[in-house]
């Protein structure tokens, strides 16, 4: 799983890379909108800014830091609500693949900060915020937040119907992260 994640990662980075190298009207022109945002997995379990997907946030900012002169990267983070069950030393874990959804002993993210309170800008987002900050002169700025709950990336199936394997995959692809790049003042 850690394999795959780097290798989504690496294609996220180098996609994003090819798009901050050509202006916008060239974008179009070729069929992509110049909007540029990048989507991360986040695998169950893990914080939205683990090491992998913070040195993903620090290779695309750099690339639009070489290939801009200002503007803003947001970061939201989406949490997937999955099919969970006790666990007695991890406190809960994904329910078996097979187990009805409606057997799910509660649905959630123990990886939520947004369920309780406010998401805390990780340490190191802070400090590649300011980071990069101080290098722009104040012409690049990047924020931290959670998006809204009910964009979902993928539709959750009916609970009465569905086995918890197919209401985490919904999940999974719900729980990621965005980064959002937007050129300009």
């Amino acid at each position: 799983a850690t394999t795959a994640a780097n290798a989504t990662l690496g294609a996220a980075v180098a996609s994003l890379r090819q798009r901050l190298e050509q202006p916008p009207a060239v974008a179009a022109a070729a069929g992509r909108p110049p909007a540029r945002t990048v989507v991360l997995p986040v695998p169950f379990g893990e914080p939205p800014l683990a090491p992998a997907r913070l040195d993903a946030l620090r290779a695309i900012v750099g690339e639009f830091e070489r290939s801009s002169g200002s503007g803003r990267v947001q970061v939201a983070t989406y949490a997937g609500s999955f099919c969970l069950e006790p666990a007695p030393d991890q406190g809960v874990t994904l329910a078996a693949p097979a187990t009805p959804a409606t057997q799910c002993a509660q649905f959630g993210n123990p990886q939520d900060e947004v369920a309780n309170g406010s998401p805390r800008q990780p340490l190191g987002f802070a400090n590649l915020a300011a980071t990069v900050q101080r290098r722009s002169n104040g012409a690049i700025t990047l924020e931290f937040g959670s998006g809204p709950r009910e964009r979902l990336a993928a539709s959750y199936p009916s609970v009465d119907t569905a086995t918890a394997g197919q209401w985490n995959a919904a999940a999974q692809a719900n729980n990621r992260i965005e980064i959002s790049i937007s050129e300009g003042p």
